[in-house]
């Protein structure tokens, strides 16, 4: 067996980053139009419960009650959770680069914009 040519074991990842990168500029701006013109009300589901414990209740509310553009904020913040998931997955699966996709740091990379929006 001869070796493997380089780039090869990434290059169905290559769609999914390209898509992923589209969708976090997307989410971003989306992310604007929610902080500026989107009133959230104060007593929400999940609003008095602790940090991290109302999360499941204020997105079942954000995607069931929420304003159009709120829904599709978490539903593409959800996809990409998801796209992140996936990459670490297949990355994992395929033995890694660098080793960086034998550590769930891809992932937890993306705990702190999901902690923020959490906040608001």
């Amino acid at each position: 067996m001869g070796a493997p040519v380089a780039g090869t074991e990434t290059r169905g990842l290559r769609p999914l980053v390209a898509w992923t990168l589209a969708a976090l500029g997307v989410q971003f701006l989306l992310g604007m139009l929610v902080n500026l013109f989107v009133q959230i009300p104060a007593g929400h589901p999940g609003a008095d419960v602790g940090y991290f414990a109302g999360v499941p209740q204020v997105v079942a509310w954000a995607v069931g009650s929420g304003q159009l553009p709120l829904r599709v904020h978490v539903l593409l913040g959800l996809g990409l959770f998801a796209a992140g998931i996936v990459s670490w997955s297949w990355r994992s699966a395929r033995g890694g680069g660098r080793g960086s996709g034998r550590r769930p740091s891809g992932c937890s990379a993306s705990s702190a914009p999901r902690a923020t929006g959490r906040a608001f």
